[in-house]
């Protein structure tokens, strides 16, 4: 998906040497199975966590990573941590804390895994487009790394019967012991597919100077959607065009879709009917769309509906944007550009309910063609360990999403800001879905709605209605 630097950069550093792409290298994994780790492992298999390999005997699993990443490349994994800490030796100044824990969390799950005799390759694959492209080749040609990950598009592999549910070991810890948000977008017909090592979710931000300037409490952000309106409505006001109400970034491409289409699902719309359908006329969405719509007159003119999200990031970065929505890497940026901000749950409209769409959130999944599905499942698992979890936590850039330590009063107490996230993870979460058919066509349908919603005064029901009408002609 389109991302620009802030939106990328938190979700490449933290989630490391596996997590975050999937998308693809030219290399796949064609090596045969060394020991009986590499055995298939269905959803119905009974294999014990405690199933290891033998120490000493490589058991090989192939690993995506993302080639920005500070400790991707191809090749193994332990070469690559060295690779890394070479280059952090040699920085002219010492390195934070979220730019060591890439490291720290490589390290874990590469001796977690040496223990269990397995050994950590990588490949260095892309994100984006090319990733969705090099996965939809790899599965045509019935090859696929151990570690498949990915993000928009994860869900819907699911649902097309290319991904193995999880073993029943490793579903149930995950039902029990990890936050619903991280596994939820990728649950499918009563089993889990994927899941994300520490996602993200929006929050509402509010710049506290802005508010001040026009007369507004400080501390004290929009609950609903009308009171969101009329704060915005006086910022703008007091703005005088040097700065501006509210914007919800919600352009025509995949970044748009994860913010702005959280607010017809508070509204009890959405994107899909069970069967993976568009219902993009459903009411949900029309009153939602009318709010974007009205939300966008006190936004930066031409900064909601824009086709880059550059264009949002630019006046929310100067200071310029009153009430805005955001994922965690927000936090750092309010402190790292000297930004009073205040952070509270997304209003709610009248009568709707809470709802949020994951959002660089990296799934890790195993290919229905993974050569070692047994290592695939390890790796997983250990991602979702406590040494593991812990260092994302102590980072302070993203939740974790083990509830031990997520719910823990310590961690609250020492992440406040972040804690923020890990509570909206455990809410009302889904992510992108991927339509029945056509599904790049069906989403160009709904993202020219959109669009159309916020840059004309064409009645919005009028605007779904013939977007549903196109998407079903497509469909058929």
């Amino acid at each position: 998906m389109p991302m620009n630097k802030r939106f990328v950069l938190p979700l490449v550093l933290i989630l490391i040497f596996v997590l975050l792409t999937a998308c693809g290298g030219n290399a796949v994994n064609t090596g045969e199975a060394k020991t009986p780790n590499n055995a298939a492992v269905g959803s119905d298999s009974n294999d014990s966590p405690d199933n290891k390999g033998q120490a000493g005997n490589s058991a090989e699993v192939v690993i995506n990573v993302n080639g920005a990443d500070n400790v991707a490349g191809t090749g193994d994994v332990d070469e690559r941590i060295k690779a890394r800490e070479d280059e952090l030796a040699k920085a002219e100044k010492a390195p934070t804390k979220d730019a060591l824990s890439p490291v720290e969390i490589a390290k874990a799950v590469n001796k977690i895994m040496a223990d269990q005799g397995f050994d950590l390759k990588q490949e260095d694959w892309g994100w984006s487009e090319p990733l969705v492209q090099k996965q939809t080749t790899a599965f045509i040609a019935k090859t696929s790394p151990d570690v498949l990950t990915g993000e928009t598009q994860s869900p819907g592999f699911a649902a097309q019967g290319l991904l193995e549910p999880f073993p029943d070991w490793l579903e149930q810890k995950v039902r029990n012991e990890i936050v619903e948000g991280a596994w939820k977008p990728m649950e499918y017909d009563g089993k889990i597919y994927g899941v994300a090592f520490q996602p993200g979710v929006s929050v509402l931000f509010w710049n506290k100077d802005l508010f001040k300037k026009a007369g507004l409490d400080p501390e004290k952000g929009p609950e609903t959607w009308d009171e969101m309106l009329d704060m915005a409505k006086k910022i703008n006001d007091a703005g005088k065009g040097k700065f501006w109400g509210a914007a919800i970034y919600s352009g025509p491409n995949n970044g748009g879709y994860l913010r702005g289409g959280i607010y017809p699902l508070i509204a009890g719309g959405g994107f899909v009917d069970e069967s993976n359908n568009p219902i993009f006329n459903a009411e949900g969405n029309v009153k939602a769309f009318q709010f974007l719509r009205d939300l966008n007159q006190y936004a930066p003119p031409g900064v909601m509906a824009n086709t880059g999200e550059g264009a949002y990031w630019d006046p929310v970065n100067k200071g310029q944007v009153g009430i805005w929505a955001e994922g965690p890497w927000m936090v750092s940026s309010c402190t790292n550009l000297k930004l009073d901000c205040g952070m509270g749950s997304l209003p709610l409209s009248d009568g709707g309910q809470q709802a949020n769409i994951t959002i660089g959130a990296a799934f890790a999944s195993v290919s229905i063609y993974s050569k070692n599905k047994q290592g695939g499942f390890k790796f997983i698992e250990a991602m979702l360990s406590d040494e593991v979890q812990q260092i994302i936590a102590d980072a302070g850039v993203r939740p974790p999403v083990l509830k031990k330590i997520g719910e823990s009063d310590a961690y609250k107490a020492a992440q406040p800001g972040i804690y923020k996230f890990y509570e909206a993870m455990a809410g009302n979460v889904k992510g992108l879905p991927t339509f029945a058919k056509e599904n790049t066509r069906v989403w160009q349908i709904y993202g020219e709605a959109l669009s159309k919603s916020l840059m004309t005064k064409t009645d919005i029901k009028t605007i779904l209605d013939d977007a549903q009408k196109k998407a079903e002609a497509i469909l058929k």
